[in-house]
């Protein structure tokens, strides 16, 4: 009888390394408790989907004291790692991307964070801007930027976030020019807008390109 495994290498008590297999898990039988975690049906849907549970749970180590931690599903064999939230190490900067210390508060609380990353310039190139979520995994022990199925819900949450924002506080029109709702999600989110149909005071037509900034009442 054989069952695919990941290895890997631990320090024993005597100090060599020994070689530990992990069997692979089917994902939809995960345990409802972890460490003395009580891993609730919303939990296991987040693990499924994006690999991190996205927030602190509380989980009693093996010198059986209570820490907090984050904890994250092996992509590879489905099981679950928990990394102390004293330990987590959120960097500065990431592909282009400076974190704000909101950012980094979020980031270290386990959550999901959707920045403006760059990618690496080809010669001669300017590099090009790309969003994506980003979030710490305890089973990486690091950041790791999350696309496709496992970026889906922290993009979807962005998205709405920011419809919410567009709605709420940018304007809806320009000099009588009616923004379109495209238009007001890429101010809301610091974008550049091009406006057709102005009038000059010579009663000339022009267009021009607005930007806003949440607080300005206008662009």
């Amino acid at each position: 009888h054989s069952n695919d495994s990941q290895l890997s290498l631990k320090p024993g008590t005597d100090g060599r390394l020994t070689v530990c297999s992990h069997g692979i898990l089917d994902p939809e039988k995960m345990q409802k408790q972890f460490f003395g975690y009580d891993i609730t049906d919303s939990d296991k849907q987040v693990l499924r989907q994006t690999g991190n549970m996205g927030h602190p749970a509380t989980v009693t180590n093996r010198a059986g004291e209570q820490v907090e931690a984050l904890v994250s599903r092996n992509l590879k064999t489905n099981e679950l790692v928990a990394f102390p939230l004293s330990k987590v190490n959120i960097p500065a900067e990431k592909n282009g991307h400076t974190f704000t210390p909101d950012e980094v508060a979020k980031l270290k609380q386990g959550e999901a964070v959707v920045c403006q990353f760059q990618t690496k310039a080809k010669e001669g190139q300017k590099p090009k801007t790309y969003l994506a979520p980003v979030q710490f995994s305890a089973a990486r022990m690091q950041l790791e930027l999350l696309f496709g199925e496992r970026g889906k819900l922290a993009m979807d949450e962005h998205r709405e976030m920011q419809k919410q924002t567009a709605n709420q506080e940018v304007p809806k029109t320009f000099r009588k020019q009616e923004l379109t709702e495209k238009s007001q999600l890429e101010l809301s989110g610091g974008g550049t807008v091009k406006v057709s149909g102005l009038v000059d005071k010579q009663g000339k037509a022009y267009h021009g390109y607005i930007t806003w900034q949440p607080g300005q009442k206008y662009p």
